[in-house]
């Protein structure tokens, strides 16, 4: 399912509207390297303690554009983009790492700035690059685009971040599109229940059973604290939304 700033049109009316009480606070944009920096807000010790002093090199965003349609938006020279380097698995932090792209509108008005809204349109599966991008130019101008970065992340897997999860050539895509499963019969349950294992056996294959067994909620959920602290915040300022568009 693919959501866009239209999809977050509700939830980012609310926000709007809670600005009006909301207390500034100071903050900066870091930007730089892993472990360069310096962590922001509440730690953890031991191994992921680079992770969240890592400081963010800000650069074009048309590389990261998910799709042909939205190059033309990604080379807005308002726009930045990067990656945000995360643990592939929490529980082996010195491991192999993945990378999150990340894009950022800064605030307008830099001497109002409160921090940085962090944008996940859900999905799953969703683009948040692509939805905070289109946010960003939504808020232009109102208060919200003035005291606040909008920034938005590809969750780990998704869009232009890597690794990517890949369960599909173009054609099977198709293909599973026109399969239609709506047969609850005994039989017709056990066809799905095979398709499903067989999709998952796929993913595994062609992404890698390290990604699909870390491309959960969870480690999503640790990948936004590392990213509220390479932004200098805090604390997470963050708009989520699920279908029908509902705030999270």
């Amino acid at each position: 399912m693919k959501l866009t700033a239209r999809g977050m049109r509700r939830p980012l009316l609310i926000l709007l509207a809670l600005l009006a009480v909301a207390v500034p606070a100071v903050a900066c944009s870091p930007d730089g390297s892993l472990g360069a920096g310096t962590a922001v807000g509440p730690v953890p010790t031991g191994d992921l303690q680079k992770f969240y002093a890592q400081k963010i090199t800000w650069g074009p965003c048309t590389p990261f554009a998910p799709s042909l349609d939205d190059k033309q938006t990604f080379a807005d020279p308002k726009l930045d983009c990067s990656y945000l380097q995360v643990p592939l698995d929490y529980s082996q932090p010195a491991g192999k790492t993945a990378q999150i792209a990340v894009l950022r509108e800064k605030a307008s008005v830099p001497g109002q700035r409160i921090g940085s809204l962090v944008i996940n349109p859900g999905g799953p599966g969703a683009s948040g690059t692509e939805a905070a991008a289109g946010v960003a130019k939504q808020v232009e101008g109102s208060s919200l685009g003035q005291r606040f970065d909008v920034v938005g992340f590809d969750p780990r897997g998704v869009g232009a971040s890597k690794p990517a999860i890949q369960c599909f050539t173009p054609p099977e895509r198709d293909a599973d599109r026109l399969d239609v499963e709506v047969d609850s019969s005994p039989a017709g349950v056990a066809r799905i229940e095979g398709h499903n294992k067989g999709y998952d056996t796929r993913c595994a294959q062609r992404s890698g059973a390290d990604l699909r067994a870390n491309a959960g909620t969870r480690d999503v959920v640790k990948d936004l604290d590392i990213l509220r602290s390479a932004l200098g915040d805090q604390k997470l300022t963050y708009l989520g939304s699920c279908p029908p568009g509902r705030p999270a």
